[in-house]
């Protein structure tokens, strides 16, 4: 049991230690005189390496091991992000941020992989479990960087390698033996690229998961923007967003649960649906009450899929377990980053409030998905029943 506590840990920290660069940003263009645009150079080259480049370390994972990468991850995090505070180059951060990036990216395909080959029963809960502590992570990370520099600012930001290295002696000391016992057949024998050998049906499975992270990741994004239009304080705005944020930390794990009753099929069609009637209330809303709320249910909905979809592809992924992960964990989620420039672009031509509304057209995609996947479903089940 502690060796999955610490992997849960590990996950928690690694994403901590992924949202503390945007609370220190405005510090770090002071430090080092920058512009907005070199601001934005550092965010997509960390950007880069953290997740959209996931999926070749999957397939690395997947043909070699995934245990070192998720034992010396966080200390390799920890040392390069707590390294910041002594860079006083613009490209020597980069160079660090990379490096921290490579950590970060090649940790969550072996984190997943490695919990899918610990617990194959409980695959969907497992997977929600880590979804969960990387929100948790992604929340408590940027409060507890903006409290650290309020009182010790960059002189003291070496400390913040202590908790990656303290990290990679718990996982040394409570899960390295775990992982040393596990049969190494997860390992593919062959070295062509994953995609050419897993199961094709993967593919709608990724366009879904695309859809919900362009979504979350756009709401996310310009949320706050949508608000102080519409008057709403910046007390009120960090509200929203952290509401925004637990409820999609809570959804996966409501979803997961839910489809033990009910089946996978109709979960995933029911938070669509229901997703949808919330951004749609969302954006009539008029009163602070009515944002919060809206917003919450809309996080545990439109992520309530998220960990069904990801259990369906690892059981159909064979050997490439990690490779799927890595694009499930974090390729479509730097996708879902990158889209937000186009989206920021249609907002300057046609409207902010046009934008938020031209993002009902992924959750109509989602839901042509789902009823695609019940229609098979009902196919398949009728040719068996005639055989």
């Amino acid at each position: 049991m502690i060796d999955q506590l610490s992997v849960f840990a590990a996950k928690f920290l690694i994403t901590a230690y992924t949202s503390i660069l945007s609370p220190v940003l405005p510090s770090i263009q002071d430090k080092l005189d920058i512009t907005l645009t070199q601001v934005g150079l550092i965010v997509a080259f960390f950007s880069l390496s953290n997740s959209v480049l996931q999926p070749i370390w999957g397939w690395l994972e997947d043909h070699f091991s995934y245990y070192k990468p998720l034992l010396w991850s966080p200390l390799l995090v920890g040392i390069t992000m707590g390294s910041i505070g002594f860079v006083n180059s613009y490209w020597l951060l980069i160079l660090l941020l990379i490096i921290a990036g490579v950590g970060i990216s090649s940790f969550h395909p072996a984190s997943f992989a490695y919990m899918a080959k610990l617990k194959p029963d409980s695959r969907g809960m497992t997977v929600s479990i880590l979804l969960f502590v990387s929100s948790i992570g992604f929340i408590i990370g940027p409060l507890t960087i903006a409290y650290f520099m309020s009182i010790n600012g960059f002189q003291a930001f070496y400390l913040v390698m202590i908790p990656g290295i303290l990290m990679t002696m718990v996982l040394y000391l409570f899960s390295f033996k775990t992982m040393n016992k596990l049969p190494k057949s997860h390992v593919a024998t062959s070295r062509s690229w994953a995609f050419r050998n897993i199961n094709k049906s993967i593919y709608i499975l990724f366009i879904y998961a695309l859809a919900i992270c362009i979504l979350s990741m756009n709401i996310f994004s310009f949320v706050p923007f949508f608000l102080k239009e519409s008057s709403q304080s910046l007390q009120t705005i960090g509200i929203a967003l952290s509401l925004f944020a637990l409820g999609s930390a809570i959804g996966p794990i409501v979803g997961v649960t839910l489809a033990k009753w009910i089946g996978k099929d109709i979960v995933m069609l029911l938070s669509t649906i229901f997703a949808m009637a919330f951004h749609g209330l969302f954006l009539t809303a008029h009163h602070q009450y009515s944002f919060l709320a809206t917003l919450f249910f809309l996080g545990v909905f439109l992520m309530g899929a998220y960990s069904i979809i990801f259990e369906i592809a690892q059981n159909q992924a064979g050997r490439y377990v990690a490779t799927v992960s890595s694009i499930l964990g974090g390729f479509v989620w730097g996708c879902g980053g990158v889209s937000t420039i186009l989206a920021a672009r249609f907002a300057e031509f046609f409207g902010l409030q046009q934008m938020m509304v031209g993002l009902m057209s992924l959750f109509i995609i989602i839901l042509l998905i789902n009823i695609f996947r019940l229609i098979a479903r009902n196919k398949h089940l009728t040719f068996q029943k005639e055989e």
